[in-house]
């Protein structure tokens, strides 16, 4: 297999560990999980800025402000996603490049577009004997304003070129069909027409001579982002046997009316079928029913936080495996330090030569029975090792044990990813060998550290918008007093209904936030019926922020009004960092967590 460049930053031996793997922790690209003391002090370290943490400390009011958003208070930060080599890797950097996105967007982006590109070529055969699809279901969780589209396009800019070429040969196809059908419903009618002479045995001859009615070409579409699971299943049938579902907006698929309460499950029921490669039997009312075979399909969802809690945390989506299937990535923000620059002509340049390598994937005629990748001898022993390493992490008191799910396919998994790269470099490929296994179990245990992160980081739904209204207040509207109505039109759009807006702003009142204005009060010009403003020691720690330059602390200070001044934005030099990409300066302040933006 052709591979440029080294296999990975990090040795083979010290991710699949040929020695005694029982008890150990799970090696990880992030940190495995600090004791109390450390945790507690990583934390403090983190949430406070330097300047801050020399000041002298304040006097603190009588009654303080609680802390309502734990995503304010410093997680665990992102594991890196890993260095992956040859083309792939050179065109996730590439995308970084012209982007500033964060790694891990551009990574997910990619990699999705390739699982799409070579799933409909093979499958992957396990270890224990069954027959697997390679294909990926990837979500990437990230604030409004990480540019998850901007990547996106970039990485998917190959399968939509490809798609509108199917488009003009579509309409030439589409045509020559309904010549073609017209013919045959007209021979079949003047065989069946009544008063003919024919006996039946010549109709039944002259019908079978006719044949079957012309096929109808299948639709130009690679890409699906429609927001049902029969729309999703209607063009897997109508349209390419290989197909994706991607969407930088993923809340429109997990807010829509595929993941209504009413449908909810049979959409997840749906999505694991495919995922495992089983055969879907749809029943249309009225319409009879039809069974899908060896269809694929590959998914990336983007999404913003307060989505994946609503989706990654949900009882019923864990209950029903779908979680399990999915791998996730909960990049650290990139905003604040994203200086204007020129990306590099030669990162354009990559990033066309990954777009003619998946055009070139998509238009490889599929085979009619798909091989299955295997382990090489090499590879088999390594795989087995990190199988039983992640089985030990498993039990009660366990690494993994708070994502028992995801860690019980995480071998398949790494196989997953493994083939999918195999393929991508080299489409006649029948065995995994050890570098692209070890590229595979890098990405795995990345993965399995975000889910342990995103656990971790678990929070209930009214609290995240509770804390986006309150930075809604405090950015957009500088602390003035607003108006309920306004927040339905020109809130975040996770508040534009008032059984959404009318909890969050009872949250904050109950947490000392904000305070009720009178009834008629006037309010942008106009008497309001609901309106409120911050409380004195909240309006006190939106100047303090401000004078900061930092988030919010819950330090009330001396009761002012006056309009704060602009926060302090710091500047921040990107530098090299050997592949055209941009990284930050290893001493720069500690990132504070925003609130999300929905």
């Amino acid at each position: 297999m052709n591979r440029q460049g080294p296999s990975s930053a990090i040795d083979i031996e010290g991710i699949l560990e040929l020695a005694d793997l029982a008890g150990k922790p799970l090696r990880t690209f992030g940190t495995n999980p600090p004791t109390a003391d450390q945790a507690s002090q990583k934390q403090q370290t983190a949430a406070t800025p330097p300047a801050v943490a020399q000041a002298p400390p304040r006097t603190r009011a009588p009654a303080t402000i609680p802390d309502l958003s734990p995503l304010r208070l410093a997680p665990t930060p992102a594991t890196p996603f890993p260095e992956l080599p040859g083309l792939v890797g050179r065109t996730i950097a590439a995308i970084k490049d012209l982007t500033q996105a964060p790694r891990a967007i551009c990574g997910n982006s990619v990699l999705a577009a390739v699982a799409l590109a070579v799933q409909g070529h093979a499958d992957i055969k396990l270890p224990g004997g069954h027959v697997n699809p390679v294909s990926l279901f990837l979500v990437t969780v990230a604030e409004s304003g990480s540019r998850k589209s901007s990547a996106d396009r970039w990485a998917t800019m190959g399968i939509r070129d490809e798609e509108a070429k199917l488009e003009v040969n579509y309409t030439a196809e589409a045509e020559r069909y309904t010549r073609e059908m017209e013919l045959w419903t007209a021979q079949k009618g003047e065989i069946l027409k009544p008063g003919n002479q024919q006996t039946p045995e010549r109709r039944r001859e002259l019908l079978n001579s006719l044949g079957d009615p012309p096929k109808l070409p299948p639709l130009p579409v690679f890409l699906s982002s429609d927001p049902t699971i029969e729309g999703l299943l209607r063009s897997l049938r109508e349209g390419q046997s290989s197909q994706g579902l991607f969407s930088d907006e993923g809340g429109s698929f997990i807010g829509g009316f595929a993941m209504r309460a009413d449908t909810r499950l049979n959409t997840i029921s749906r999505l694991s079928n495919l995922w495992d490669g089983i055969p879907v039997r749809v029943t249309r009312q009225g319409a009879g029913t039809y069974t899908l075979h060896n269809k694929r399909l590959s998914v990336h969802l983007m999404m913003q936080p307060l989505v994946a809690s609503q989706f990654l945390g949900a009882k019923d989506c864990q209950d029903q495996g779908i979680t399990s299937r999915i791998l996730p990535a909960f990049p650290d923000s990139n905003m604040g330090r994203r200086p204007f620059r020129e990306p590099s002509p030669a990162s354009r340049e990559t990033v066309g030569d990954f777009a003619a390598q998946i055009k070139r994937l998509l238009r490889a005629r599929l085979p009619e029975e798909r091989p299955a990748l295997i382990l090489s001898g090499d590879a088999r022993q390594p795989w087995e090792n990190f199988y039983n390493r992640v089985e030990a992490m498993l039990a009660p008191g366990g690494h993994l044990e708070s994502i028992r799910g995801l860690g019980n396919k995480l071998g398949e998994h790494a196989l997953r990813i493994a083939s999918v790269l195999t393929l991508f470099n080299d489409l006649g490929a029948i065995h995994i060998e050890l570098p692209a296994l070890h590229d595979g179990v890098a990405l795995a245990t990345y993965y399995a550290d975000e889910a342990r992160r995103l656990m971790h980081a678990g929070v209930d739904p009214a609290i995240l918008r509770a804390e986006a209204l309150r930075a809604w207040i405090f950015e957009a509207k500088r602390g003035d007093p607003f108006a309920l109505s306004l927040v339905y039109h020109d809130g975040p759009n996770a508040l534009r209904t008032a059984a959404e807006a009318k909890p969050a702003v009872a949250l904050l009142m109950e947490a000392g936030w904000l305070e009720a204005l009178p009834e008629g009060v006037t309010v942008d010009g106009k008497p309001r019926r609901h309106a409120y403003k911050l409380t004195a020691p909240a309006l006190e720690e939106l100047m303090a922020a401000a004078g900061r330059g930092t988030e919010p602390r819950d330090v009330p200070l001396a009761p002012v009004y006056p309009s704060p001044p602009a926060a302090a934005v710091p500047a921040v030099s990107a530098v090299p960092d050997g592949r055209g990409a941009p990284t930050q300066p290893g001493t720069q302040k500690p990132q504070e967590t925003q609130a999300p933006r929905c």
